[in-house]
């Protein structure tokens, strides 16, 4: 479940095309979907770039009202990666191969989109002509950003971003946990919904290990989230002697005090099969 997304929350603002350059690339365009007769499907990409590194959000009106997106930018060109949560009308993964450096007149060239199955096999391969093309400002990306934490947030908008402060063992069964280990936990709201625990410091150039837990349901009409995820693959400050799964469960409320963005609330991992398991009690508040 974690995949390549397991270091993607720790990056708060990224650089785009160009190291030199602060701002936001996104590209729209459409595209018809073999097999598919009457059926168009209209795109959006919008992502930033740090050191040949992408992060950003993938949106359609056909696949997802909201994916991640990863990849990486080097002088061959781009390449951008959606991986659906569940496997939808056949297609389980996107891939974008987008020309170096990118601008609008590269894309005059078309742009390649690769769709593969849950089996990872190659589906289509398609040739997007129909694409815009925008590069950012610093002072756009932080009213977009703004945005992003209103629009499909609900009664948790504003409430993006990270989190520290009191964070205490109530319960280990059998030892299974230590998440105390690290120096700093960090609880991230990142603008695409999805709730992440760092076991570390957040800062835009050192990348946290940490769990990727889930993310809250659009437009929440309450502050308090009850969130649970499932993880078939080690975890880090989690002691298993295999690949078992582990239910991960955040349950609390996010609140305002005094200006203070607020979350209290637990964090839960148990192991399926066995008894093992570990209660993290939090007290939180917004550092960024």
């Amino acid at each position: 479940m974690l995949r390549s997304l397991l270091y993607y929350f720790s990056f708060i603002s990224m650089i785009a095309a160009n190291p030199s350059h602060h701002g936001q690339i996104q590209l729209t365009g459409s595209y018809k979907y073999p097999g598919i007769t009457s059926k168009v499907i209209s795109f959006s990409l919008n992502w930033f770039e740090r050191n040949g590194i992408v992060k950003g959000l993938y949106v359609d009106n056909y696949f997802s009202g909201g994916e991640v997106v990863t990849g990486e930018d080097n002088p061959e060109g781009a390449h951008l990666f959606v991986t659906f949560s569940k496997e939808k009308f056949g297609t389980k993964s996107l891939v974008f191969f987008l020309p170096h450096p990118l601008n609008s007149k590269n894309l005059q060239n078309p742009v390649s989109l690769v769709t593969r199955d849950q089996q990872g096999n190659v589906k289509n391969v398609i040739s997007i002509q129909d694409l815009k093309f925008l590069n950012s400002s610093n002072t756009e990306i932080q009213l977009q950003e703004e945005d992003e934490c209103s629009r499909g947030f609900g009664e948790l908008s504003g409430h993006c971003g990270v989190y520290a402060g009191l964070v205490s063992e109530e319960e280990d069964r059998r030892n299974f946990c230590n998440l105390l280990f690290a120096n700093a936990l960090r609880l991230e709201l990142t603008v695409e919904g999805s709730l992440y625990l760092h076991l570390g410091e957040v800062n835009e150039i050192v990348s946290s290990p940490g769990h990727l837990i889930g993310r809250i349901p659009f437009n929440p009409q309450k502050k308090s989230i009850d969130i649970m995820g499932r993880i078939c693959e080690q975890m880090i400050g989690v002691k298993t002697s295999s690949d078992s799964c582990k239910i991960v469960h955040l349950k609390g409320i996010f609140s305002t005090e005094l200006e203070n963005k607020i979350f209290k609330g637990t964090y839960r991992i148990s192991e399926e099969g066995t008894n093992k398991h570990c209660l993290y009690k939090l007290s939180l508040e917004k550092r960024s």
